[in-house]
């Protein structure tokens, strides 16, 4: 068994290791590849059989900056944790993920983010280290008939990621992507039907990150003024379709509750593993915001 850095002649196999693993499909898999992947943000496992070294395992760990309190510290998400169904139940997911805490820590990362799959995973991500440290408030908003005008183009990448970082920066938990993030995201959302939005409604600007699922739109992001975005969210409905929409916002955002009587949820979204000693204004912080995540 061997543990290395991947490289671009890896990529055939881990194309072929996700598609057995993950139900995200062929074109997902292939902008993931073409936009986001790099060999040294990557770890495999081999293991031999039969003479012959064979790629049994993988995780990729695409780098962020996690703000606390001001503060920034160099982080890794750690992401697409997956074994070949034909070597699964020997551990191998545990040891890589033990490697990828040796390796991120030598890279002087201060902390290693992900977000697990199922409700169960968060157990046994648990058990190996990580803290439940990010959360999201949800909101359900019916479409509801109306003149719902504005006006939307897709985001310029530069442009959004300023808007963001200017919209969140001051939260006590927030992580920044780079600008390939956003980037990446808008490929892969205008596939499901959204995209990496400019809007313009309710005589207010903002920024949407969003998706069709369904009926469903997905807001996996929206940055909007504190003002009621029912404007935004009904427009957009009315132009992409849909008989509800998902929104999803920081927790604690001090949005207009009166002029938003949508019923809402705060949903567990993401875990933190500190290499540093906890910063105490992250210790037993469960409120977060960490948003547009690969999922």
């Amino acid at each position: 068994m061997q543990i290395r850095t991947a490289t671009h002649k890896d990529v055939p196999r881990l194309k072929t290791i996700w598609d057995l693993c993950f139900p995200d499909g062929e074109e997902y898999i292939d902008l993931f590849f073409r936009l986001r992947f790099k060999p040294e943000e990557a770890l495999v496992l081999e293991e031999e059989e039969n003479g012959q070294r064979q790629i049994a395992a993988m995780l990729f760990m695409p780098p962020a900056s996690v703000g606390l309190a001001g503060t920034f510290y160099p982080a890794a998400y750690i992401y697409a944790v997956a074994t070949h169904p034909d070597a699964q139940g020997k551990g191998f997911s545990t040891r890589l993920l033990a490697a990828a805490h040796d390796h991120l820590q030598a890279q002087g990362m201060a902390l290693s983010l992900l977000a697990p799959g199922s409700k169960s995973l968060f157990d046994f991500y648990r058990n190996r280290g990580f803290v439940t440290a990010f959360s999201m408030t949800e909101y359900t908003v019916p479409a509801k008939e109306g003149n719902w005008e504005g006006q939307m183009a897709p985001a310029d990448p530069a442009a959004y990621h300023q808007a963001r970082e200017a919209a969140f920066h001051t939260l006590p938990l927030f992580v920044r992507w780079q600008t390939d993030a956003v980037v990446h995201q808008q490929a892969l959302s205008a596939t499901l039907g959204g995209g990496v939005m400019a809007i313009e409604a309710g005589g207010h600007n903002g920024f949407a990150i969003v998706e069709k699922e369904k009926n469903t739109l997905l807001f996996k992001e929206l940055i909007w003024p504190k003002a009621d975005f029912t404007p935004a969210v009904q427009y957009l409905l009315r132009i992409l379709g849909g008989d509800t929409a998902k929104v999803r916002l920081p927790v604690g955002e001090a949005y207009p509750v009166d002029e938003l009587p949508y019923p809402c949820e705060v949903v567990p979204r993401a875990m933190a593993k500190w290499y540093i000693p906890t910063p105490k204004a992250a210790d037993g912080f469960a409120d977060g915001y960490l948003a547009f995540i690969m999922e």
